[in-house]
């Protein structure tokens, strides 16, 4: 799933509570945006928040490699809020890194 909507991801991650319980995405794209970065809404959650909430949820937030795989240890909100960039994270399901740890790298 990919979601791409400008500083409202947690409301979308929150309306997804159902989702979550029932047939929760297997990975999660989404941007995070830094306090430091202009386009940021005034109304965005903190990367922090966000990253908070889908741990909460069973989600580990990665950054991707440039060979696909997703790092670890995963990013986490200081990080991310100190950034000066936009940051891609995906939110991958906790137990792809049980069930396929291939998928994942340091």
């Amino acid at each position: 799933m990919k979601i791409d909507i400008e500083g409202a991801e947690m409301e979308a991650f929150q309306g997804m509570h159902l989702i979550f319980k029932q047939c929760p995405p297997n990975f999660i794209l989404c941007e995070l945006m830094p306090e430091a970065v202009s386009s940021r809404a005034d109304s965005a959650a903190r990367p922090t928040d966000i990253i908070e909430f889908m741990a909460d949820q069973g989600y580990l937030a990665c950054q991707v490699d440039t060979d696909g795989t997703l790092l670890l240890p995963p990013v986490n909100g200081p990080a991310v809020e100190g950034a000066t960039h936009i940051v891609n994270v995906v939110f991958a399901h906790t137990q792809w890194q049980r069930d396929r740890p291939e998928m994942f790298g340091s």
